[in-house]
């Protein structure tokens, strides 16, 4: 009778280690089986989880995204009327030294020196 239940303890303790190695053997079998079911549900799901965050976080920044946007256009704005006033300037310099604008002499005199020095000053800046 003793020898019965230790044959039984046995047999038990060898059917629960078959059966807890065959469960974690067959998990990568079964994911392996209905591998490209679980892709074409699991691309879905990515999918609406990403929108989700991404309009979280648009709604989390979009106070700072607008005051960056605007100061970004204040910025764009500034920089646009420097580069015209240098624009206006290498034009007025130019046009007096070719006689076509300002005091009617051909070359680099008083006037246009200073035009000169504007532009150059305008064009560092």
């Amino acid at each position: 009778m003793k020898f019965n239940k230790i044959k039984f303890a046995l047999l038990l303790l060898r059917g629960i280690l078959a059966l807890t190695i065959g469960s974690f053997l067959a998990q990568p079998a079964v994911i392996y089986m209905f591998d490209k079911e679980i892709r074409l549900q699991f691309s879905p799901d990515n999918e609406k989880k990403k929108i989700t965050k991404h309009q979280e976080l648009n709604q989390l920044f979009k106070k700072r995204k607008n005051e960056l946007v605007g100061q970004r256009d204040v910025i764009t704005m500034g920089l646009a009327s420097k580069y015209a006033s240098v624009k206006k300037a290498g034009q007025n310099f130019l046009s007096e030294t070719d006689d076509s604008q300002g005091i009617g002499k051909i070359g680099i005199k008083d006037v246009a020196l200073a035009k000169r020095d504007k532009y150059q000053k305008l064009v560092q800046e």
